[in-house]
Order: structure tokens, then C-alpha cells, then sequence
């Protein structure tokens, strides 16, 4: 799928999907919205115009209606036997900006009844083309589960968006810790990709825990973070099956205090972006608060509504599973 996401940038590429205005009335960091601009435009056939001069007096603006509309399914790319990558596209003369670790609800027909589902985005804003989901079978998720087997490249969906707080962008860190587990890796990867594509001087860690070998998402891409970016370093844990796998050198076990205490020697001078089901984010939260990180340095997002930890947060939260 890596290969696939890159391999026709800048060929016959639709018009842009980012609605660069509203993206600066969105962030607060001026740097980054600059560099979104100059990444924007160079991925892009398509002349955007120069707005840059209008963010001082637009930034403290709101950010406007939320986006209501359809998105056009671009392509369909298999991750993992479980889980395959969405691309979405926006109808004709529609756009959408949105920060990198926001989430979108989709809606869908299923017989005679209609059901909704939110999905954290896994692209990010300095994409001008599309928008990415990750989709993955679960009991009793209908939304997921009838996209996954019925859904088709040309097909129409309804959306509404987006949706969180849980970004790093407004207010962009010097050192930050990515944790997440299993499909928490969406709205992360979202804000690596923000990251890496603007260049920004963020010294970034990533702790992320999977069943086994073969539920990792996002493997070449990661990898690829790591080769070509100095400031972002990637540890992954295996928490079933990792003893059969004999060519894994990774963390085996689930996240734990000595695991964290290895990854970040220099936790309590980062933020803590936490992403993941309640009962992971509940153990992690733990552990990095007795290793003490000041509370107010952890962010998090939970899958479950009306979940007890992010209500702790200032963040929203994520129906994706």
C-alpha cells in the first residue's frame, strides 16, 4: 500500500481537497501552516493561491461549519488481513481542512436502516488530494463491518467533520511520545505524517503495541519514517505470538514501566499523546504519571463513547475501532 500511495503524486490528480484558508484559521502555529502551504503546492498541478498574508488576521478566527457532504471512495488498499486503508475523495466544488488527528463520521444504508460510524483520519492536511481511513472488521460494528465486505472503489458515502482536539498542531511541542496500540496508530500516524511532511523540528517517539508481527499497520511506511526523517525513532511491541516469529528483535509484552522508562529516559520532558481502548490507555496512564509526567502533558483518545479517561482530557472522542 506504501508504494501505491506515492506512486501517482502530482499524475492527473484531482482538484485540491484542502481548503488552505480554513487550515490556517485552524492553526495557531504559523511556521507550519507555511510549510503546509510550500507542501501543498509542491505535491500539486494545480495553482493554489498565495493566502499567506491573511493569516495574522484570520488565525484567531473560528474555524467555521463543519464539512457535511460525500466522499467519493478513491481506492481500496489491504494493510492487513483484518484491516484495509480507505482513500476518500470530496465531491466536485467541496472542500475539507481539517487538523492531523481529527476523525470524520461516516454514514451507510444497511437494509432499510441507516447507521454511522466515526473513523480518525489517517491522512494529514499537507495531502491535498485525499483523505484516508483505516476500515477493520469487528463484532457488532456495522459500519465497519459493511464497508470492509461490500464497499467499492467509485462508491458514495456521507460524511460529517471533523470532529477531536486530539492533535499536537495547535500548539506543536519540542519533544513528544507517541502511544498507542492497534488501531490507536491511526490518528498517530496522522500527526507523524503531519510532522515529517512539514519538516518541523519536533523530536518524536513513537511506543506502539500490536498482537503479533502480522497486525502491524503501516510497517514500510514507518519504516521509511525512521530512514528518512533524524528527529522521529519507531519502537514496536508484540503482545501474542512473538516468540514464533524468530526474526522479530522488537519489545515482546504489553507496554509496562520498564519498557517506557527505555524508550524515553526523558519522559517528563514530553507531551504524551495516548490512543488506544480504554483498558490499554487506562494501564499506560498509570505508568507514565508514576514516572512523573505532569498531567497536564498527557492527551488522549478513546474509541469508546463516554469513555472515563478521555473525559479527562480536553480531547474528543473516536468511535474507530
Amino acid at each position: 500500500m506504501f508504494k501505491a500511495l506515492f506512486a501517482n503524486i502530482g499524475k492527473n490528480q484531482p482538484k485540491s481537497l484542502i481548503n488552505l484558508e480554513s487550515l490556517h484559521q485552524l492553526a495557531d502555529d504559523e511556521l507550519l501552516a507555511s510549510k503546509a502551504y510550500s507542501v501543498a503546492r509542491e505535491s500539486s498541478q494545480v495553482l493554489i493561491p498565495n493566502i499567506l498574508p491573511s493569516l495574522h488576521a484570520r488565525k484567531n478566527q473560528a474555524s467555521g461549519t463543519a464539512f457535511n457532504g460525500k466522499f467519493k471512495i478513491l481506492n481500496i488498499y489491504d494493510e492487513t488481513p483484518e484491516v484495509k486503508t480507505f482513500r476518500l475523495g470530496c465531491q466536485e466544488n467541496q472542500v475539507f481542512a481539517y487538523l492531523p488527528g481529527q476523525y470524520i463520521t461516516l454514514s451507510a444504508e444497511i437494509g432499510s436502516r441507516k447507521y454511522k460510524h466515526s473513523f480518525s483520519l489517517a491522512s494529514t492536511p499537507s495531502w491535498p488530494f485525499a483523505l484516508e481511513i483505516i476500515v477493520k472488521k469487528a463484532p457488532n460494528e456495522m459500519v465497519s463491518n459493511w464497508l470492509f465486505d461490500n464497499a467499492k472503489v467509485g462508491g458514495i458515502l456521507d460524511a460529517k467533520g471533523p470532529f477531536g482536539k486530539f492533535s499536537c498542531v495547535k500548539h506543536t511541542p519540542k519533544k513528544i511520545l507517541f502511544l498507542a496500540a492497534g488501531s490507536g496508530t491511526v490518528p498517530v500516524m496522522s500527526m507523524l505524517r503531519w510532522l515529517a511532511d512539514t519538516g518541523a523540528r519536533v523530536d518524536v517517539q513513537v511506543l506502539l503495541s500490536f498482537r503479533a508481527t502480522e497486525d502491524v499497520i503501516y510497517q514500510e511506511e514507518l519504516k521509511f519514517l525512521v530512514a528518512s526523517q533524524k528527529n522521529i525513532k519507531v519502537a514496536i511491541t508484540l503482545t501474542t505470538d512473538a516468540p514464533v516469529h524468530s526474526g522479530w528483535s522488537g519489545y515482546t509484552g504489553r507496554v509496562n514501566e520498564k519498557m517506557i522508562r527505555e524508550v524515553v529516559p526523558d519522559l517528563t520532558e514530553r507531551h504524551v499523546y495516548l490512543c488506544g481502548r480504554d483498558s490499554f490507555m487506562e494501564s499506560c496512564k498509570k505508568i507514565v504519571l508514576k514516572l512523573k509526567l505532569p498531567e497536564d502533558k498527557l492527551f488522549t483518545e478513546s474509541f469508546i463513547v463516554n469513555s472515563k479517561i478521555a473525559k479527562q482530557s480536553d480531547f474528543g472522542i473516536s468511535q474507530t475501532e
